[in-house]
């Protein structure tokens, strides 16, 4: 077992509980609890909102669990592009590594000149550029 201090700029007191080679196999913080896997790089994190799991590598990716009252999120991040998952409002999002967008759902919109906001449907599909411009909507 290791305790040291950090993680951020101000710091935080860490409790490393270590394998038998001196690797971090548990990790406890302020709000933080992290269970490393056998694997380099596998971890599941309890953080104080969420819950996520990471595994690094060629194939890079990360899960995300998180819960609120108004309703819960899961994002999948990985090398190539991302999905995200919302419960309240309901949409799903597509996006890839260059920026482009696709939104299945109850998506928000700025009308470009005015900057007024419209909410749209969960029946609506939005295709958006890297630049934040709408390439194709529906209805």
């Amino acid at each position: 077992m290791a305790m040291s201090y950090d993680f951020g700029p101000n710091g935080n007191p860490v409790i490393r509980l270590l394998d038998e080679k001196g690797q971090a196999r548990t990790v406890l913080s302020a709000g933080v609890l992290t269970v490393i896997g056998e694997k380099a790089g596998a971890s599941a994190t309890l953080l104080a909102d969420s819950l996520q799991f990471d595994a690094t590598g060629p194939s890079s990716v990360t899960a995300r669990l998180s819960g609120e009252k108004e309703g819960g999120e899961l994002w999948l991040m990985g090398n190539g592009g991302n999905v995200f998952l919302r419960s309240n409002p309901p949409v799903i999002e597509l996006s890839d590594d260059a920026g482009f967008l696709a939104d299945l759902g109850r998506t928000i919109l700025t009308v470009t000149g005015t900057g007024e906001t419209r909410q749209r449907s969960a029946a609506s599909l939005v295709f958006s550029s890297k630049d934040g411009k709408v390439l194709w909507s529906a209805p």
